[in-house]
């Protein structure tokens, strides 16, 4: 009978153990999936601005071949709508497409003599001269360079910047 009490009493013990290992794997998933939906808010954040700025890069591209191609009808515009920035890409005199820009991220553009048009001559020179367009969240920088001498589009992230 003490042989028995002792083998339950082993028993009783491993479950504990069995139980006291469950419950703290338990604990350790419930915070790892807490931390990765902390994470994806921070790295969405990242995302939006990285893609808006990809975006507006390859239209710009695409403008500037268009004008290239002679078709001076193609061009971005610039609007601030109740302090809500977006651009169009505007195809014979038709809005083609419309992209706003996040929430909360700053957008800063050449000045030129029209800079919330961008456009080119159809030698593929900017039609303002040339200039930075900056798109920032705190300290994420991203850079859209229009060349003055050539009009070539280069986009650049912030870590260049150290």
């Amino acid at each position: 009978m003490n042989n028995e009490k002792k083998v339950l009493e082993e028993k009783i013990q491993e479950l504990n153990e069995r139980i006291t290992k469950l419950e703290l794997i338990i604990s350790i998933s419930i915070i790892v999936i807490i931390a990765s939906i902390c994470f994806m808010k921070f790295e969405g954040d990242n995302y939006k601005i990285e893609a808006f700025a990809k975006t507006l890069c390859s239209d710009i591209r695409y403008v500037r071949r268009e004008n290239m191609l002679n078709n001076p009808n193609v061009y971005i515009k610039f609007i601030n709508e109740n302090n809500k920035w977006s651009y169009t890409l505007r195809k014979n005199k038709k809005e083609d497409k419309r992209v706003w820009l996040p929430e909360n991220i700053n957008l800063k553009f050449p000045i030129g003599k029209d800079s919330s048009l961008i456009s080119f001559y159809t030698n593929g020179t900017y039609k303002n001269g040339g200039g930075t367009i900056t798109i920032n969240k705190g300290n994420n920088y991203k850079y859209i360079t229009i060349v003055p001498a050539s009009g070539r589009v280069l986009y650049k992230e912030g870590i260049y910047e150290k």
